[in-house]
């Protein structure tokens, strides 16, 4: 069930009023029955796989409480990372494996590949669970006693499929609380669905087959397309995504659930470490506490400390997708972060608008690893940049114009504060017409049966 369809326009209230009719002791079974049927909406055989993952680290987190021993506690861990990890690599990398096994075999005797469909938010649902895992294994959280309420808080459905992934102790608490429904709440939810869903089924939407376009034909086009593809990439992503994490935020908001945010302004940032501060922060913040952390963070020796920030960045990058692709755009990073800490003094003396320049000119050339198929198709798009500038072949019309200009200026004006934040202090009429003005662009410039949210693919 996408946030964009007709189909979630009538879900969503029928929950809400559904919800405001329960007791509140129920609220929670209702909740928990909504997210079943909001993710067997897509394949109701793989809700399977979800009830796996939610009952092995349900148990797994009762044990961990529960043993003495810290063989034990490390088996038992090691049993939900074997359980989730094998699940999520099976579905996910186990064909690309395969693929490149098969490139170092002798014709006779390849292996076959493994025909799996890539459940939709597997990534986000498992990550969500190993951290309730890892959260009890180092006592940083009391183990969840109540099966259905862990249940909830795994299948949550506004941030099921593509986060923001939440932290046990800060979700679970809200879930348990079932507040009564409140103005607050509901009009900043409400605020937060219609500027999101602006982002995604407008800006996104109509950047998107301009880039398609692009990268569907790279040999026919030259330099000045590729750059605008390149940058019409790293606008259409920061949409797709960050419009779908306030549609889940406003989703969650109007039950009185206030999730993470997950983007705060990253094309203002002025460093790669600034960039993935403001980025998709839940992913990143999970990396730091489950992976970076661990490994020793910056109390390592350079070296270990380098091979920290390669691990995370490269781990980051395959995260996305089995694809080398993912893990060239992950590493790049890394090593542009490595880049910026050696040259830091030098950086510092550097005016912040040329420093600014850098980090997106950086992020926006990296997107194209992302972007590409694979890595052919990637050097083929760089190569474009060494032609001679020449007029643009692509077809590119108004709307598409118009949204890019209108996100940047977004960007560079609202800073990092949030949309349901900066025009709730304004006064009411001209709140009312900023509404009317949004309502009118989603109708009028959104493309019917518009692109998928990109981050359902991983």
């Amino acid at each position: 069930m996408l946030f964009d369809s007709l189909e979630y326009l009538i879900f969503l209230p029928l929950v809400l009023g559904l919800y405001s009719l329960f007791p509140q002791r129920s609220r929670w079974m209702l909740l928990l029955a909504a997210s079943y049927v909001f993710y067997g909406f897509w394949r109701i055989d793989y809700l399977g796989l979800m009830l796996i993952s939610t009952l092995v680290d349900w148990y797994i987190g009762l044990r961990l409480a529960q043993s003495r021993s810290d063989l034990r506690r490390k088996i038992w861990l090691g049993v939900s990372l074997a359980a989730n990890l094998g699940m999520l690599g099976y579905f996910k990398y186990a064909r690309w494996i395969v693929e490149n096994l098969n490139i170092l075999l002798p014709p006779e005797n390849v292996l076959g590949l493994p025909e799996v469909l890539l459940p939709v938010g597997i990534s986000f649902y498992t990550f969500q669970t190993l951290s309730y895992t890892l959260d009890v294994y180092f006592r940083r959280v009391e183990p969840e006693k109540e099966l259905g309420r862990f249940a909830l808080y795994v299948s949550y459905f506004p941030q099921l499929v593509a986060g923001p992934i939440e932290r046990f102790d800060r979700l679970s608490p809200q879930l348990k609380e079932s507040k009564d429904l409140r103005w607050e709440d509901f009009s900043a939810g409400l605020r937060l669905i219609l500027f999101g869903l602006v982002l995604k089924s407008t800006v996104a939407d109509s950047l998107a087959p301009v880039v398609d376009r692009f990268y569907e034909e790279v040999g026919s086009f030259g330099s000045t397309d590729a750059a605008i593809a390149s940058m019409f990439y790293a606008a259409q992503i920061y949409a797709d995504f960050s419009g779908y994490s306030l549609v889940a935020i406003g989703s969650a908001r109007l039950f009185g659930v206030e999730l993470m945010n997950n983007f705060a302004a990253p094309y203002r940032a002025h460093s790669i470490a600034g960039f993935w501060q403001r980025w998709h922060i839940s992913l990143s913040t999970w990396f730091r506490d489950y992976v970076y952390l661990p490994l020793g963070g910056n109390r390592a020796r350079a070296f270990v400390w380098a091979r920290n920030i390669l691990i995370v960045f490269g781990l980051s990058g395959l995260w996305h997708g089995a694809n080398w692709t993912f893990l060239i755009w992950g590493l790049g990073h890394g090593l542009l972060y490595l880049l910026e800490r050696r040259f830091e003094p030098l950086l510092s003396k550097t005016p912040l608008a040329l420093r600014r320049a850098g980090v997106q000119i950086g992020v926006v050339l990296l997107w194209i690893w992302f972007r590409s198929p694979d890595a052919h198709t990637a050097l083929e798009v760089f190569a474009r940049f060494a032609q001679q500038p020449e007029l643009p072949r692509l077809p590119v019309d108004a709307v598409a114009v118009l949204s890019f200009l209108g996100l940047a200026v977004w960007e560079w004006t609202a800073g990092a504060r949030r949309f349901d934040e900066l025009i709730g202090s304004r006064p009411i009429w001209l709140r009312w017409a900023v509404y009317a003005v949004l309502i009118y662009v989603l109708i009028a410039f959104s493309r019917p049966g518009g692109a998928d949210f990109i981050y359902f693919r991983f």
